[in-house]
């Protein structure tokens, strides 16, 4: 017999506080096999979950539902981009957008929303860091024209120009670029 209804894990994962709690109810949720990714999702937007958490949690259902790998890691990046001001929220965001692009090297969203963290008074997250990851992007995403042009407004970002206008240049090129 079910410990919770699918209503009363609904209930818990997007208001509970407890980690025994919320564990429970994932593993209740899992048991019975509750195929919709937006039910799952509550658990990992729930407001009174500390990031290590979210994290945990995250990593749970990416592991039992490999299928949902990506809109897992995106989400959680997504969250820890809102708050990459801070030192461990900037590594949490990269991690996960890191991870995403891992399960999905030819889609641009990871790479440009990483792009996006970047904080040029800061320098959050470290400049080379994220230059280097969106530039994997280009080598592996579809929309590399994009990516270029974000790499040349990080560049802008810093000051530096001359590689701004390097890659700008770049993506202007249609002969080399797909999109």
């Amino acid at each position: 017999m079910s410990r919770y209804s699918e209503e009363q894990i609904r209930h818990l994962f997007s208001a509970s506080a407890s980690f025994n709690e919320l564990t429970e109810a994932l593993e209740e949720a899992l048991a019975q096999n509750i195929g919709d990714l937006n039910f799952y999702m509550q658990l990992i937007h729930n407001h009174n979950l500390p990031p290590d958490e979210r994290s945990l949690f995250g990593e749970k259902i990416a592991k039992e539902r490999p299928e949902w790998r990506y809109d897992i890691f995106m989400a959680l990046a997504k969250l820890f981009e809102l708050t990459s001001y801070t030192s461990d929220n900037y590594e949490r965001a990269m991690r996960y957008y890191r991870k995403a692009a891992g399960e999905r090297p030819a889609e641009t969203e990871p790479y440009m929303h990483a792009a996006r963290c970047y904080n040029p008074i800061v320098t959050i997250p470290p400049f080379e860091e994220l230059v280097r990851f969106v530039k994997e992007g280009v080598i592996h995403a579809h929309g590399k024209k994009e990516l270029l042009y974000e790499i040349a407004s990080l560049y802008e970002a810093r000051g530096d120009q001359a590689q701004a206008h390097f890659y700008r240049d770049l993506a202007d090129r249609n002969f080399l670029v797909d999109n």
